[in-house]
């Protein structure tokens, strides 16, 4: 387990600026997640980078802090100025177009994160975006209050929304397009006749 002692850092001059580490990224104990918990601690030097050298954090003095949760991410949540954002690095090598998605369905009404950033970071997909400080609804409403105050409801009329807007193709999202034109091409592909087998 590495220390971030040596990261706490505190630049001279405007442009740079004072950056501060809370905490460590949680690493999972087990032997499948070993990839992932080094790519997540490979990654600390280039959130520290990012921050430096990105615009909206210019002569300002930046708390970060690991979340404890997140399997598949690591995800940074950085505080300057009053303001939280979140700095969230897909530990695949693939692209997931998350931050696609997520423009367009703000674009369309849904309540998500606003996106303010997204690229890659050493070959990792990343965005920047706004901090939601919401409770998920099972840690407001137990079931019965779910029912009762038809949260399903509305769950159900978000999701509707979400699916609204059209797309062309199948497969994985991939240079901001989907995969494969055919369902064919798709339902042909090595990677789904995998899964296909597993299930038989």
């Amino acid at each position: 387990k590495s220390s971030l002692a040596h990261m706490n850092m505190k630049f001279e001059g405007e442009s740079r600026p004072q950056i501060i580490f809370n905490n460590e990224p949680k690493l999972s104990t087990y032997e499948v997640d070993q990839k992932f918990n080094e790519r997540r601690l490979n990654l600390i030097p280039y959130v520290k980078d990012f921050v430096s050298n990105h615009d909206r954090f210019k002569g300002k003095s930046v708390s970060i802090s690991f979340a404890e949760k997140g399997v598949s991410s690591l995800v940074s949540i950085i505080e300057s100025s009053g303001e939280k954002t979140v700095l969230k690095i897909r530990l695949a090598l693939s692209d997931s177009g998350e931050a696609h998605f997520l423009k367009v369905w703000e674009g369309v009404g849904v309540k998500v994160p606003h996106v303010i950033d997204a690229g890659y970071i050493n070959g990792h997909e990343y965005i920047l975006m706004e901090y939601i400080d919401a409770k998920k609804v099972g840690e407001i409403y137990r079931k019965g209050e779910i029912i009762k105050n038809e949260i399903y409801v509305e769950l159900g009329q978000i999701l509707h929304t979400m699916h609204t807007p059209r797309a062309e193709g199948y497969g994985r999202f991939v240079d901001g397009k989907a995969e494969f034109k055919e369902f064919e091409e798709w339902i042909s592909c090595e990677d789904v006749q995998k899964h296909i087998r597993y299930v038989r």
